[in-house]
């Protein structure tokens, strides 16, 4: 495996091939999966685009969001998925969070959405099955509007 890191400086690190943003566009073709931890500011929202997702291999690409939800352009990554450029994405941040019940993205094919769980927190587990629980008997009372986000 052969794995890429895009950072602003780009010094050695062991194992990984560190690359400055002006190489990205001629990586991006290359890889196979795309997983971005970026954080959100001025420079990266929307930094996840059309342009650079047109840049993956065609149905055989993955992509990963753990970062923040803005620094993606996520009309771009639903046209992606829907037109089989990108294979699957797997979002656990979205914007807006959360993700209100309507939103295109929770129909979108090969789009999976976790429940903001990948930075995890010393309550995690317990809030997760807590969630669940709520949501459980909300559908055993056939009170399927009062689920807190439902996936269609």
């Amino acid at each position: 495996m052969k794995i890429y890191a895009l950072r602003r400086r780009t010094y050695s690190e062991s194992g990984v091939h560190v690359i400055a943003e002006e190489k990205l566009s001629a990586v991006l073709p290359k890889v196979d999966h795309l997983i971005n931890i970026l954080p959100e500011s001025e420079a990266t929202v929307g930094f996840v685009n059309r342009r650079r997702l047109a840049l993956l291999k065609r149905g055989g690409a993955r992509f990963y969001n753990i970062g923040r939800g803005p620094t993606v352009d996520q009309n771009a990554l639903m046209e992606a998925l829907e037109s089989g450029q990108l294979d699957a994405a797997y979002l656990d941040v979205m914007d807006p969070e959360p993700l209100p019940a309507s939103p295109q993205l929770w129909r979108t094919k090969n789009c999976y959405i976790t429940p903001h769980t990948g930075g995890g927190r010393s309550d995690q587990d317990d809030a997760i099955v807590a969630h669940f629980l709520d949501n459980l008997a909300a559908f055993e009372a056939n009170e399927t509007d009062g689920m807190a986000n439902r996936i269609v």
